[in-house]
């Protein structure tokens, strides 16, 4: 949005000594310029990271940048998808107290480990997170995963950028 010279304010000129209260002797608009403008952001790499095939016990780590291309600082948080969007294992699903600690610095989904999960990035700074993904059990993993940007489009994915974690 932007809003250029346009008189939106009035600013009233009053003689003190004219009457009780005073008089008002002129009105005078202000013109206001102002830009409103959402947080602007890159994420690499893309969705989903793939870890690919790794031994029981064995641990890899792969790091995402989260990087501000704004006019303004923006704060980030890493969480989980609700219940029904993430990974089919059973004990993926979060509760109340998982979605508290995803506010520390670090977030467990499933064998990922996501550090650090929130913070703030200036304009033209960037933050460097580690995956680290640990399998305890065969087969497949993946887990959904959204990056909340503050200021960011409301429209534009409500519950934060989706990202998928495979190995």
């Amino acid at each position: 949005m932007f809003l250029e010279s346009k008189p939106i304010l009035l600013c009233q000129v009053i003689d003190l000594k004219s009457g009780q209260g005073g008089e008002t002797v002129a009105t005078i608009p202000v013109r206001v310029s102002a830009r409103a403008v959402y947080s602007k952001d890159s994420i690499e790499p893309a969705s989903p990271i793939d870890f690919g095939a790794m031994v029981k016990g064995t641990k890899k780590s792969q790091v995402l940048i989260v990087e501000n291309k704004g006019a303004l600082n923006f704060k980030f948080l890493i969480h989980r998808a609700p219940p029904l969007q993430s990974s089919e294992q059973e004990e993926s699903a979060p509760s109340v107290r998982e979605r508290k600690r995803s506010t520390q610095a670090q977030l467990t989904a499933g064998v990922f480990t996501v550090s650090p999960c929130s913070g703030s990035v200036g304009p033209g700074g960037q933050q460097k997170i580690t995956v680290d993904c640990s399998p305890g059990a065969e087969g497949k993993c993946e887990e959904q995963l959204y990056i909340d940007i503050s200021n960011r489009d409301p429209k534009d994915n409500p519950l934060g950028i989706p990202f998928t974690l495979t190995a």
